[in-house]
């Protein structure tokens, strides 16, 4: 027999179960917050948080974090805390830039080249990286 359970599941709303559901069947969802609702629908719907975590592929720690976010905020447990995931690697103004040089067409005497490549872009903003 598991371990109880220190906070359980609160009971959803009517637009918590809907939204739940709708997530759980978008194709177009992240892959993270898909989990994240077919575990949670999963223990609404009566079955233990072991057999919800892993028809989610989910760790026990991560349901345990999730249920207390989900009962302290709702629906915006779903989703990545602020701060994670991959950080920007170049300011705005140089993206902008980097993003007007592919998009212009080359020519072919300034440039050398009739089409661009990615090696040729990143020489550009990065001389003497290669």
């Amino acid at each position: 027999m598991g371990t109880p359970q220190k906070e359980p599941l609160r009971a959803f709303t009517r637009q918590e179960q809907q939204e739940l559901q709708r997530v759980v069947k978008a194709t177009s969802e992240r892959v993270d917050v898909v989990k994240r609702a077919t575990f949670l629908l999963g223990v609404a719907a009566g079955q233990s948080w072991s057999k919800a975590s892993r028809q989610a592929g989910m760790s026990r720690q991560a349901v345990g974090e999730l249920v207390k976010r989900f009962n302290a905020r709702g629906l915006t447990a779903l989703e990545i805390a602020p701060g994670r995931g991959r950080k920007v690697m170049y300011p705005t103004a140089q993206r902008a830039r980097m993003l007007a040089e592919v998009q212009r067409v080359p020519d072919r005497q300034e440039d050398g080249t009739a089409a661009w490549a990615m090696m040729r872009v990143f020489s550009t903003y990065f001389p003497g990286y290669l």
